[in-house]
């Protein structure tokens, strides 16, 4: 339901945050954030972002850069978000802004028994 969200400043200062996430049938992967947030702040500055979606036993680990949407593509990331979690009063909120993953190194553990298995998936 949620994931976990590692940014980091120009200066290279780490900050974590769960946030919501959708994916849409293609595999991207869409979040919201305010443009007054620390993250917000951060993917500024530097989109290099690491995520990991966590659903005991499996996760997944992944290594990307979030670019932000703007028009029809955050209108669609929206509907997603409000498919996924229902309408709120976040969704009114003119500072809210939507975000989009694009992915440059996955890692999902396959087995998750002792010794765990993993498959790396590398995109180009």
């Amino acid at each position: 339901r949620n994931c976990t969200l590692a940014t980091a400043s120009k200066t290279g200062k780490p900050e974590i945050a769960m946030m919501q996430f959708v994916t849409d049938n293609t595999g991207n992967l869409f979040l919201k954030t305010l443009n007054d947030s620390r993250k917000y702040r951060n993917l500024t500055e530097n989109n290099l972002v690491s995520i990991c979606i966590y659903d005991k036993p499996d996760y997944v680990q992944m290594d990307g850069v979030v670019i932000e949407l703007f028009g029809q593509e955050a209108d669609q990331a929206k509907k997603l978000l409000i498919d996924k979690y229902g309408k709120d009063e976040y969704f009114s909120d003119n500072r809210l802004r939507y975000l989009k993953f694009i992915t440059s190194w996955i890692r999902v553990r396959i087995k998750g028994e002792y010794p765990p298995e993993y498959e790396i998936i590398k995109n180009s």
